[in-house]
């Protein structure tokens, strides 16, 4: 939970991170079932995640039109959090988990790398 930043939600129907650090006692229990479960490969209701209610919260008073409502439905605050711990717990080893050609979407490699790669590579085949 510390690596959470306070005002940034997982996405713009999801929680922030005030609210789940302020509220950790009454919804640890319950995120942490979900956790473990995917964890120990338990997975066979993940399709749960993808059903939510809907909540319509008044921007204004007098709210008349759709328009005047906006939506919330933290469907994919559970999936967010699961792919957090993810990322945090597996950061220390992708250097040994990836291999080294691959470089895009990892630290302290480049995308632009292999290209630079293929390029000298022709330039000395020429």
């Amino acid at each position: 939970m510390d690596q959470l930043p306070l005002d940034k939600a997982p996405g713009p129907d999801s929680f922030t991170g005030v609210f789940y650090k302020a509220c950790w006692d009454i919804v640890r229990h319950d995120i942490m079932v979900v956790i473990h479960s995917f964890t120990s490969l338990r997975c066979n209701s993940l399709d749960l995640l993808n059903s939510a209610n809907i909540v319509l919260i008044p921007k204004k008073n007098g709210a008349d039109c759709i328009m005047d409502y906006r939506t919330i439905s933290p469907i994919h605050g559970v999936g967010k959090l699961i792919s957090k711990v993810l990322a945090l717990r597996l950061q220390p080893y992708m250097d040994t988990l990836i291999d080294h050609a691959q470089s895009a979407f990892i630290k302290k490699r480049s995308i632009h790398d292999n290209f630079m790669y293929v390029r000298n590579m022709a330039r000395r085949f020429h």
